[in-house]
């Protein structure tokens, strides 16, 4: 007699099991890893300076920033604004020019012995734009935008109203307040021979100081 076997049922595949890696983060990676960043965040902001050429980062992040317009220096001296004594007499006003303003700020940056290079004074009805290069880093620029203003005695003085390296915005007593006294030396002694002002405006290229009605 013939036995019959019973037919196991047939078992379905089960479907193929699939493993993600899932890192793991130790703490002395976690730490490693925050500290990489930080050093790629300085080395971005040092590129931003243009005090130094970072490789790739410094194309990346940094253009070499231009001023507004290119303004030639007209060379006036103490002398030649005093000579404009008879102009304040008759009209009440004395006008600056920003190729003068330019060429008062070269002189105190000869006079200090500052070295700097490209200095350049752009006048606007929004402000005025100090700007130069920093000794020995042709890639470093320096802009200052000044508000200018009269101090007690009527002479002409500047606020820093930011200061940026490169383009970078930094603390003004870095660089700011001493590189706007540039051209506060080279105008407080003449005006000092000229009546006291009563107000200063801006306009597109120069710089107006009114001392009352004639």
């Amino acid at each position: 007699m013939t036995r019959i076997e019973p037919v196991p049922p047939s078992v379905a595949p089960s479907a193929p099991r699939f493993h993600v890696p899932i890192p793991r983060f130790s703490l002395g990676r976690i730490i490693k890893l925050g500290l990489l960043v930080g050093l790629v965040w300085v080395l971005v902001q040092v590129a931003r300076t243009g005090l130094w050429t970072i490789p790739l980062i410094s194309r990346l992040v940094y253009t070499v920033p231009v001023p507004a317009r290119t303004v030639t220096a007209q060379v006036p001296t103490a002398g030649d604004l005093v000579s404009r004594v008879p102009q304040v007499i008759t009209t009440g006003n004395v006008t600056i020019t920003e190729g003068e303003l330019t060429a008062l700020a070269e002189q105190g940056n000869q006079k200090l012995h500052l070295g700097l290079a490209s200095v350049q004074t752009v006048i606007t009805q929004g402000g005025i734009e100090l700007s130069f290069l920093l000794p020995k880093r042709n890639n470093a620029v320096v802009r200052l935008e000044l508000e200018p203003f009269l101090d007690g005695s009527g002479d002409p003085d500047f606020r820093v109203q930011r200061t940026r390296l490169g383009q970078l915005t930094v603390p003004s007593w870095l660089i700011g307040e001493p590189a706007r006294r540039l051209l506060q030396l080279q105008l407080q002694p003449a005006f000092r021979l000229l009546p006291p002002a009563e107000s200063v405006t801006l306009a597109e290229g120069a710089l107006a100081f009114h001392f009352g009605t004639p």
